[in-house]
């Protein structure tokens, strides 16, 4: 992923929250919309939502998966991949996301 500029203004009087996976919701720092995004030579416009602590310094979540129509593949050795779409269908990426010996497949190598 790379981001198309550094340097956003972050709004901080938003009143959003994120919600994980496991249902638990925390409060947001701030919030960056529209901020464009490249995967490979596709580039989405996707806000951004600022965290005091996170796991990974970003995550696309299921706004992103959305506007990219992104389609995951999982192949039985535990490779994952994903390709995302600009918004006219013109181009597509497909990339790897998760690796056959990542930590998380230990158990099914």
């Amino acid at each position: 992923v790379e981001l198309v500029s550094q340097q956003w203004p972050i709004n901080t009087n938003h009143g959003w929250k994120i919600r994980a996976a496991t249902k638990a919701t925390e409060d947001l720092y701030g919030a960056c919309p529209s901020i464009p995004i490249m995967i490979g030579d596709v580039e989405i416009d996707q806000h951004f939502f600022v965290q005091d602590s996170a796991s990974h310094p970003i995550i696309l979540g299921q706004s992103y998966i959305t506007l990219s129509q992104m389609e995951t593949k999982v192949f039985n050795n535990g490779v994952a991949c994903a390709r995302v779409r600009c918004f006219d269908g013109k181009k597509a990426v497909q990339f790897l996301t998760v690796r056959a010996n990542h930590e998380g497949n230990q158990d099914s190598l």
